[in-house]
C-alpha cells in the first residue's frame, strides 16, 4: 500500500497541509461569511416576527379588554332595562288586575240583582200557579166547586204572614 510507505510521508504531509489550509481559507473567506450572513438575517427576521407578534398580542389584549368592557356595559344596560320593564309590567298587571276585579265585582252585583229579581218574579208566580194547580186537582178529584179565594185563604193561613225567600 503506497500510503503506508515511509518515503512518501513528507509529500503526503505537504499535500495534506496545502489542501487543509486552502479549504480552510476558502471556508473562512467565502462559505462561513455567507452562512453567518444567512443566520444573522434569520435571527433578525425572527426578532422582527417576535416583535410584531408581541405588538399584535398587545393589540389583541387591548381589543379583548375593550370587548369585555363593552359586554359588561351592555349587560348593565340590559339588566337596567329589564328591571325597568319588569317594574312597568308589574304595575301594568296590577292596574289591569284591579280593573278586571272591579269589572267582575260589578258584573257579579248585576247578576245577583238579576237573579234576585227573577227569583222574586218566580216566587210571585209560584203562588198563583200552585193555586191554579190545586184547583185543577180538586176538579179532577170531583171535590166540588172550590173557589180560588178559598184556597188563597188557606194558603195565607199556612204562611202565617211570612214571605218566602
Amino acid at each position: 500500500m503506497p500510503q503506508l510507505e515511509t518515503a512518501t510521508y513528507i509529500s503526503q504531509f505537504f499535500w495534506l497541509i496545502v489542501c487543509f489550509f486552502s479549504l480552510w481559507g476558502m471556508m473562512s473567506l467565502f462559505i462561513v461569511p455567507k452562512i453567518e450572513n444567512i443566520l444573522e438575517q434569520r435571527r433578525l427576521k425572527i426578532d422582527d416576527y417576535v416583535q410584531k407578534a408581541e405588538e399584535l398580542n398587545k393589540e389583541a389584549l387591548q381589543s379583548l379588554e375593550k370587548y369585555e368592557k363593552a359586554i359588561a356595559k351592555a349587560r348593565e344596560n340590559a339588566d337596567e332595562m329589564l328591571s325597568k320593564n319588569k317594574t312597568a309590567l308589574e304595575k301594568n298587571v296590577a292596574e289591569k288586575r284591579l280593573e278586571m276585579e272591579q269589572k267582575l265585582s260589578q258584573k257579579i252585583a248585576e247578576n245577583e240583582k238579576s237573579i234576585e229579581m227573577k227569583r222574586q218574579e218566580i216566587m210571585e208566580h209560584i203562588d198563583a200557579l200552585s193555586l191554579n194547580l190545586a184547583q185543577e186537582i180538586l176538579k179532577k178529584l170531583d171535590v166540588g166547586a172550590v173557589k180560588i179565594s178559598d184556597l188563597e185563604k188557606y194558603s195565607s193561613k199556612e204562611n202565617h204572614g211570612t214571605k218566602r225567600k
